[in-house]
């Protein structure tokens, strides 16, 4: 695979075990590349027909890191993709949104804050349901420490959407107690 940034060594080593399997978690320490590692497989399960489609759900800010920085420093020129942010209540960044429905061979990525799917039955879960339906999707929850109480809204709302996708990656940089 032809990565647009060299990962570091056990990035590779974690690509190379990972990149097929349809769960993994990704535990490396803040700033060690978690998001790399992501999107190469990402890439790869893309150029191999696996995937249309990444939702990465984050707590707010960096799910925007995401889609501003993370996603346009991984992937190569020659991936044709299309990126949107939910913001609830936004009508441009809905429209946007609903732009990844459109047809079309391009690799559609959707960013989306975590707290939005703190409330069942809200826009954000309807969409990500959607998106979900209606693609082969990598669902990635970056700092999935924000999901470990089983009782919270949005841990029953992403365990039960997380059905719903091809391939799954939970991703932290904070330790976990016990």
């Amino acid at each position: 695979m032809l990565f647009k940034r060299k990962p570091r060594d056990y990035q590779l080593e974690d690509f190379e075990r990972s990149k097929d399997m349809r769960k993994f978690a990704i535990l490396y320490e803040m700033g060690l590349g978690k998001s790399k590692v992501t999107n190469d497989t990402a890439i790869h399960l893309y150029a191999k027909g696996k995937i249309n489609a990444v939702a990465v759900i984050a707590p707010n800010g960096i799910h925007t890191k995401w889609a501003k920085e993370d996603f346009p420093n991984d992937m190569p020129d020659a991936v044709d993709y299309s990126v949107a942010i939910w913001k609830s209540g936004d009508k441009n960044a809905i429209q946007s949104c609903e732009k990844l429905f459109d047809p079309g061979p391009q690799l559609r990525l959707l960013c989306m804050n975590i707290e939005s799917l703190s409330r069942k039955g809200s826009p954000a879960e309807l969409l990500l349901k959607r998106f979900l339906n209606a693609t082969d999707c990598l669902l990635v929850i970056d700092e999935s420490d924000t999901i470990k109480n089983p009782s919270a809204k949005r841990t029953e709302t992403l365990l039960k959407l997380g059905d719903k996708a091809a391939y799954k990656r939970i991703l932290t940089g904070t330790p976990i107690n016990n």
